[in-house]
């Protein structure tokens, strides 16, 4: 297991609270993506948070804060980024990495 999943898995004992999560920009370097692959990366962002969310309950005190900007664990990206299922399995290291680092900001 990574280490993205193992601090995943550890903050799956939390309890769940209600959280909204505001994206404004997510930059990813040297990944160029079409409007339609930008929306289906979005997606499946947000459906990778909303299932974390909703199965390992959120971080502590996610819900009480305004970050201005979280810096995340790395990803790694597939050869092939922009391919469909590539896309849906970027969107989910993402996902996954900004909830570690929704517990990691203090």
């Amino acid at each position: 297991m990574s280490d993205l999943g193992r601090r995943v898995e550890r903050l799956s004992a939390q309890p769940q609270r209600a959280v909204e999560i505001r994206i404004a920009r997510l930059v990813l370097s040297g990944v160029p993506l079409t409007q339609s692959q930008s929306h289906r990366l979005g997606a499946a962002v947000a459906a990778e948070l909303e299932r974390l969310g909703r199965t390992s309950g959120w971080p502590r005190d996610a819900a009480d804060r305004t970050l201005p900007a979280a810096f995340a664990p790395a990803v790694t990206i597939a050869s092939e980024p922009t391919a469909p299922r590539a896309l849906a399995t970027l969107g989910r290291d993402i996902a996954r990495s900004i909830y570690v680092a929704l517990a990691e900001v203090r």
